[in-house]
C-alpha cells in the first residue's frame, strides 16, 4: 500500500509531499484552552465550518514525539527543526518538513440501521479532492483527483456508497431520510474506494465497513450535526475526602482545604477519519535551511514503524488521542 503523493513537474511549494490518514482508535481530545460557555474545554475547529479538526502543530509534535526512539537525533533536528524546550534561540533554523492541519474526512454518526454511518458531507469531499489536484495527485490518488467531478445532485440528497441502502428509510443521529430523499451515487462509491488508502491496510473488517456505509449528508444537515452531535464527557477531580467540593481531613490538625474540580471537555469519538498533508520544502528559495539539505522526506518514510499509531493531544494517561497513522510508506513506482 502507498499514500505517497508526487508534485506535477515544475508546480506546487513542495519538492516533495505525502498524504496522510488518521484514523482514531480511541477519544481524541485536542482542544483551543478553557473558554467561557456549557463547555469548559472544546476541540478545535474549523472557523468558517465549524468541523472539528486536528491543528498542524499537534500533528507535527505528535510524530517528532513518536520518533524520539529515533538514534540520529540530527536527522530529526533537520526534519522537524530545533527542540524549542530551552531558553536559547541562537543559530535556530526551520525544519524541513512542512505539515498542515487535519481535516475530517468521515466522523460516525449513530443510526438505527446500523451500529453507525461513516457520514461526511460534499463540501468535504470536493476540497479533498481539490487538494490532490493541486498537489498533483499520482499513484492511487490519479485516477480520483482527476477523474469525474462531483455529481451536482449530491447536495441535493442523502447520498449513499452502498446501493443497498437506497431502498429503505434512514436514520441518522436525529435526522430521518425515506426513500425519495437518498440517492446511489457511483461517483460516491468510487470515492470511498479512493478513502480507503487513508484506513490501516491491515484492517480488513474496518475497511470493509467504510465501503459499505459511508455516507454523504447534504452540506447543511452534516453542518448542523456537527455543531450539536460532538460528545461532551464530565471529568472530575476528587479530593481525599471523594469530593470536588472543599475538604479536609478533620483527624490531621495540619492538614490544609483540599480542593477538587468538575468540568465538561468535549471529544472526537473513535473511527473517525482526519486527513493531512506533509510536504518537503524546495530547496534554493530561501524555504529550506542549508543545515537540512542531506535530509528528505523519504528519510522518514523509513520510520514507518514508529508512525503506525501515535497519540495526539491531551489526556494521554487516560487513553485518550490513539489514532492509526498511514501515510509515510512509499511504493516503488509511485513518484512522478
Amino acid at each position: 500500500m502507498t499514500t505517497s503523493v508526487g508534485n506535477r513537474s515544475g508546480n506546487g511549494i513542495w519538492k516533495d509531499v505525502r498524504v496522510c490518514g488518521l484514523y482514531t482508535l480511541s477519544p481524541l481530545h485536542v482542544g483551543v484552552g478553557q473558554v467561557a460557555g456549557a463547555v469548559d474545554l472544546p476541540v478545535a475547529r474549523e472557523a468558517g465550518t465549524g468541523f472539528p479538526l486536528i491543528p498542524a502543530s499537534g500533528l507535527k509534535g505528535s510524530a517528532r514525539a513518536a520518533l524520539r526512539g529515533v538514534s540520529d537525533k540530527a536527522l530529526l533536528t533537520k526534519l522537524f527543526g530545533p527542540d524549542l524546550s530551552g531558553d536559547s534561540t541562537e543559530g535556530l533554523e526551520v525544519g524541513l518538513l512542512t505539515f498542515t492541519e487535519a481535516r475530517l474526512i468521515a466522523y460516525p454518526v449513530r443510526s438505527l440501521n446500523r451500529p453507525f454511518f461513516y457520514a461526511t458531507c460534499p463540501a468535504i469531499l470536493d476540497r479533498w479532492q481539490r487538494d490532490l489536484r493541486l498537489i498533483g495527485g499520482s499513484g492511487p490518488w490519479k485516477s480520483w483527483a482527476k477523474g469525474q467531478a462531483m455529481p451536482e445532485g449530491m447536495n441535493e440528497h442523502l447520498a449513499v456508497a452502498d446501493g443497498r441502502w437506497r431502498n429503505q428509510p434512514l436514520i441518522l443521529e436525529d435526522l430521518a431520510y425515506d426513500e425519495k430523499e437518498i440517492e446511489h451515487y457511483t461517483w460516491l462509491t468510487d470515492a470511498a474506494e479512493q478513502l480507503l488508502e487513508l484506513l490501516p491496510p491491515d484492517e480488513d473488517y474496518t475497511r470493509r465497513q467504510f465501503k459499505e456505509n459511508l455516507v454523504c449528508l447534504p452540506d447543511e444537515d452534516f453542518a448542523d450535526l456537527m455543531a450539536r452531535v460532538i460528545p461532551v464527557r464530565a471529568r472530575t477531580q476528587l479530593t481525599d475526602g471523594k469530593t470536588t467540593d472543599e475538604w479536609i481531613d478533620r483527624n490531621d490538625p495540619d492538614a490544609k482545604p483540599q480542593k477538587g474540580n468538575l468540568w465538561y471537555e468535549e471529544y472526537i469519538p473513535s473511527d473517525t477519519l482526519f486527513a493531512a498533508l506533509i510536504g518537503q520544502r524546495r530547496p534554493g528559495d530561501g524555504s529550506q535551511p542549508a543545515k537540512a539539505g542531506d535530509a528528505s522526506l523519504e528519510q522518514l518514510d523509513e520510520h514507518a514503524e514508529s508512525l503506525q499509531i501515535v497519540q495526539i493531544g491531551g489526556n494521554e494517561t487516560v487513553g485518550y488521542g490513539l489514532c492509526s497513522w498511514v501515510g509515510w510508506r512509499q511504493q516503488q513506482g509511485d513518484k512522478e
